[in-house]
C-alpha cells in the first residue's frame, strides 16, 4: 500500500488531501475563563468562590462537570437556571463518592488477599502459589513473579527484612507473608492465573459467588480502584473494564442489578455493597451512600440507577 493512502475502518484515504491541523486556542486567565462561562449563560453568583475553584481544581477538570448543564454541547450554551454552585455541587458529590468507594474497596482487598493466601497454603503449602501447574498460562506467572520481586526489593517491612536475613535459601516468602506485599492488581492477575481447581471454588464460596465470576469482578474492581485513586470523574462514566454479574447465586442478588445499564455505576455499588454485608456485616456503606445522594441531591440516573433502586432488597 501506498504511503500516501491510509485505511480507515476498512475504507481508503488519500492522505495528501489531508492538511496538519494546529492546536491554536489561546490560554485563558481565571478571569477570561469566568467571561466564558457567563457568555454561555452559566449564572456565577459568586465570583470569588468561581475563580478560587477554577484556580485549584483547574478548568478543564471542572467541563466534566459542568456537561450535564450544557444545553448544546456544540455551541456549549448552558440550560437557563444552570449555577456554578450546580458544578461544584455535582464535583464534590464525585470527590466524596471516590473516597466512600477507596474505603469500601479496602476492606474488599484485604479479604480477598487473605481468601487467596489461606486457602491456597491449606490445599497446598507456602510455596504453591509459584508452582507452574496451578497456572494457566506460564507467561503471566512469570510476569506475576517478577512484579512481586520488585514489591519485595523495595519494601522495607520488617517481616520481609526479617525473613530475608533468616531464610536465605528462599526467593519468594510463604504466601501468607505475600499476600500483604501484593497490590490489588497484582493480586487480580495472580488469582486470574489459578488454574480451575478447589482453591478457586474455595475463595468463591465465601462470598457464595459463582467461581467463574471472581476473576472479572476483581479486574473490574481494581478498574475502580485506580479511577479512584487518580482522581478520575466516576459518577456518571462509561465503564472501560466491566464485570460479569452473577444471575444464579446467591440468591436474591440478581434483581438489585440494572440489566440495561451495564457500563454504568450502579451495578458496581450492589456488588461493593454485597460483598461488604458478606466481608463487614456492620458496614455503612448504604446509609452513607444514601446520605451522600440526597445531601447533594444527585440524579442518580446518570449512574444507571433504575427508578425503584431504593424498593429493592439490597438497599431497603
Amino acid at each position: 500500500m501506498s504511503p500516501d493512502i491510509l485505511k480507515v475502518a476498512g475504507c481508503f484515504f488519500s492522505t495528501s488531501q489531508w492538511e496538519p491541523m494546529n492546536y491554536t486556542k489561546p490560554a485563558l486567565t481565571i478571569t477570561d475563563q469566568i467571561k466564558r462561562l457567563q457568555n454561555r449563560g452559566l449564572a456565577i453568583p459568586d465570583q470569588a468562590a468561581a475563580e478560587f475553584h477554577l484556580s485549584h481544581k483547574n478548568y478543564y477538570r471542572l467541563r466534566a462537570y459542568w456537561l450535564p448543564f450544557e444545553v448544546n454541547l456544540t455551541t456549549h450554551q448552558f440550560h437557563p437556571g444552570a449555577t456554578f454552585d450546580d458544578v461544584i455541587n455535582l464535583y464534590h458529590f464525585d470527590e466524596q463518592l471516590r473516597h466512600l468507594i477507596l474505603a469500601a474497596l479496602e476492606t474488599i482487598e484485604i479479604s480477598f488477599r487473605s481468601q487467596w493466601a489461606y486457602h491456597f497454603a491449606m490445599s497446598h503449602g507456602p510455596f504453591a502459589y509459584l508452582d507452574p501447574t496451578h497456572s494457566k498460562k506460564a507467561k503471566w506467572l512469570s510476569g506475576n513473579k517478577i512484579s512481586l520481586k520488585r514489591e519485595i526489593d523495595r519494601s522495607n517491612e520488617v517481616f520481609i527484612q526479617h525473613f530475608q536475613t533468616k531464610y536465605t535459601s528462599e526467593q519468594y516468602p510463604p504466601i501468607w507473608m505475600t499476600c500483604e506485599l501484593l497490590s490489588f492488581g497484582l493480586l487480580s492477575r495472580w488469582i486470574k492465573d489459578l488454574r480451575p481447581t478447589a482453591v478457586q471454588k474455595d475463595i468463591a464460596q465465601n462470598y457464595q459467588l459463582p467461581s467463574p465470576i471472581i476473576p472479572s469482578l476483581l479486574q473490574h474492581l481494581v478498574y475502580i480502584r485506580n479511577i479512584c485513586a487518580h482522581h478520575g470523574r466516576l459518577w456518571n462514566k462509561q465503564m472501560v473494564v466491566t464485570t460479569k454479574l452473577p444471575r444464579k447465586k446467591p440468591a436474591g442478588l440478581k434483581q438489585n442489578f440494572n440489566l440495561t445499564q451495564h457500563k454504568k455505576l450502579y451495578n458496581t455499588l450492589v456488588l461493593i455493597l454485597y460483598l461488604l454485608n458478606t466481608i463487614d456485616p456492620s458496614n455503612t456503606f448504604k446509609s452513607q451512600l444514601n446520605q451522600l445522594i440526597a445531601h447533594h441531591q444527585i440524579n442518580t440516573s446518570a449512574m444507571g440507577f433504575p427508578m425503584n433502586w431504593q424498593q429493592l432488597p439490597i438497599w431497603k
